[in-house]
């Protein structure tokens, strides 16, 4: 991505001395440049009156003065909010002190009574506008009632947030005069009820929000055109160019499928260069034992041409083969495969020397690789399959099947130079540990989620089991890299996403800890580091101040990759890509952002363009305009 130039900065006298030469050159310029002159004051005059005219028509108008006290609107303004005859428009000038931890209201009709719910325009915990609507009192979740933008509001900075509601037709946003999100489904009526207007905060509320600042709030009885909220916008010294996101750019196409799967492998060679990948000719089917994969990478120098390498026939949708580049050498790959038919399958590993073409086989798959590149970590992938086919591989057989917890399957070590192995871990001794004497198992407990911490000397894992047809239960351990000293790290709730953070923490997204939870390694729940509902896949910069992380698909089918900054508690949207209903279940396509090796690129698999495919985000400008104190803000 192209630098930015600075334009040189001036001293204060030298600030000066040009505004004299301007001022100078303008009264001694010619006729035609003082008309022009003339006609644009008259154009401001025009516009500035436009705007006055368009503020003694509110029917509310209040100056909150951007305090953090709370703005009290009058009965009248209750009572005018409350009589909007159909179509109206809201207007808030509002700064961001800090990064919403949920919905946080600038204007609203809410109270917390039943049948009183009318409208609510706020900023939610992504830093974006929101609107809920309701016709019937109540906040009943869909398209046509809660409305999304997706441009983010940054830190700090101070904007004019409008929403011109036409009910059955459209609603509009508009961040500093500029359109940021048109949706014409939307409620047929409102519902007028007796709540009363809240700025900044809702009835049931205590305190108003800390992270949402409100300077003057508008209410219009009709809807303002475009050229209204502009005019208002300009009025307000708001007239700016927006942020644009990152650059996103597609590295392969069809009409083949592709993309790599996981998030917390090594995707990128050791110079970025060569992108691992895989490819298919169908999607949105269960895999079966016939289904080959072909496993290649992409030159990024060579105008990303795809160079085959192999091809595996043990893969799922989700992880694909567990391909990857071994860490510590400059041309080693590894992926797991399966060999042989009926009952005498076998999943195996193989390891190719892309460079010089020689591979070599071992006699187990892996599931993660030490940071050294010395040694694997496995699991049965059969059993994983039968419970978890999203997850698992098919097409070889499970001598464990019926056996709740087995004493002889569990966690393996491999040599990657020999394929010597060694059990480490038993299902059966997990199940066991922190449970009652006695205790038997009722189901079928399998292994999946494994990760080692940077310094090799702990991974982490989970048990789980299947109640029913679709009820997963968790448990997460952590455990010496010999299997020893086995710790339940957590058994609450949902227990999803898993990295470390560093080599005595780890981070869960978990809705029982209200989103990305802290834990410390033979210790348990530190804190909630990132709190949302939105479920993820994360990886941790070196130095831990940045976050990588994604989301499932919304109520508009769109996924969100971000950056998260832990330092100001800021989150940056990288892409909001469109997943296709099809899309879903096992065989839905996860964006799981990868990291390269400098950190300064992600890789990300979408079926936005039509069919997954891989793509790539620069977000270097980002984090050196973060590094070097600046905000990614308007005008940038």
């Amino acid at each position: 991505m192209a630098q930015r130039t600075r334009r040189p900065r001036l001293s204060r006298r030298g600030l000066g001395r040009a505004f004299a030469a301007i001022a100078l050159a303008a009264s001694c310029g010619n006729p035609a440049s003082r008309r022009e002159t003339d006609a644009t004051d008259r154009s401001a005059k025009s516009e500035s009156e436009s705007a006055a005219a368009l503020e003694a028509e509110a029917v509310v108008s209040i100056d909150c003065g951007f305090t953090t006290e709370h703005c009290r609107p009058t009965p009248a303004d209750s009572k005018a909010a409350a009589q909007l005859p159909g179509a109206f428009t809201l207007v808030t000038e509002v700064r961001l002190d800090g990064r919403p931890h949920e919905r946080a209201p600038t204007l609203t009709r809410w109270q917390d009574t039943h049948d009183n719910l009318a409208w609510e325009l706020g900023i939610d915990e992504a830093q974006r506008p929101y609107l809920l609507l309701s016709d019937d009192g109540k906040l009943t979740r869909s398209l046509a009632t809660s409305i999304h933008a997706t441009q983010q509001l940054r830190l700090g900075k101070t904007y004019d947030l409008a929403a011109v509601v036409v009910p059955g037709t459209e609603v509009v946003f508009y961040l500093d005069g500029i359109e940021i999100h048109r949706q014409t489904e939307v409620v047929a009526s409102i519902h007028v009820g007796s709540a009363k207007l809240g700025i900044r905060r809702r009835k049931r509320d205590e305190n108003p929000s800390t992270a949402v600042i409100v300077g003057r709030a508008r209410i219009f009885s009709r809807a303002l055109s475009t050229e209204d909220v502009v005019a208002l916008a300009t009025a307000h010294g708001r007239r700016s160019t927006l942020p644009t996101r990152p650059t996103i750019r597609p590295l392969t196409s069809g009409p083949r499928f592709h993309w790599f799967g996981y998030y917390d492998k090594h995707e990128l060679d050791p110079t970025d260069r060569y992108v691992l990948g895989m490819a298919v000719d169908f999607e949105n089917r269960r895999v079966t034992p016939v289904d080959a994969i072909e496993i290649g990478m992409v030159d990024l120098h060579a105008g990303d041409e795809w160079v085959r390498l192999g091809e595996s026939r043990a893969w799922n949708w989700q992880q694909g083969c567990m391909l990857q580049w071994i860490p510590h050498t400059d041309d080693e790959i590894i992926w797991n495969d399966r060999i042989g038919e009926g009952k005498g399958a076998r999943f195996v590993a193989r390891i190719l020397d892309v460079g010089a073409r020689t591979e070599r086989l071992l006699p187990r798959p892996i599931y993660t690789i030490t940071p050294d590149g010395t040694r694997a970590l496995g699991i049965d992938f059969a059993r994983l399959g039968r419970w978890r086919p999203t997850y698992g591989y098919v097409g070889a057989p499970d001598p464990t099947e019926g056996v709740p917890a087995p004493t002889d399957a569990g966690i393996y070590s491999m040599d990657l130079a020999t394929g010597e192995s060694e059990q480490i871990v038993s299902i059966a001794e997990v199940f066991a540990t922190k449970r009652r004497a006695g205790a038997v198992a009722e189901h079928e407990h399998f292994i999946e989620m494994l990760q080692i911490n940077d310094a090799g000397t702990r991974f982490l894992f989970y048990e789980r089991w299947v109640l029913g047809r679709t009820n997963l239960e968790h448990r997460v351990f952590t455990a010496d890299l010999d299997g020893s000293d086995l710790f339940m790290l957590s058994q609450k709730g949902m227990l999803s996403h898993v990295d470390w953070f560093d080599d005595r923490h780890i981070v869960i997204f978990s809705d029982a800890y209200d989103g990305y939870a802290l834990f410390e390694d033979k210790v348990g729940y530190v804190s909630t580091m990132l709190p949302t509902r939105a479920d993820g896949h994360q990886t941790f910069f070196k130095g831990g101040d940045w976050m990588l992380a994604d989301t499932y698909a919304d109520r508009y089918r769109l996924q969100h990759p971000f950056l998260f900054h832990l330092p100001t508690d800021e989150i940056f949207a990288l892409a909001d890509l469109l997943s296709p209903p099809e899309y879903k279940g096992i065989f839905r396509a996860d964006t799981h952002p990868r990291l390269s090796r400098d950190e300064r690129r992600v890789v990300l698999d979408s079926p936005h363009l039509g069919g997954r495919q891989m793509y790539m985000i620069e977000i270097g400008e980002i984090l050196d305009a973060v590094a070097a104190g600046e905000t990614i803000s308007k005008g940038q």
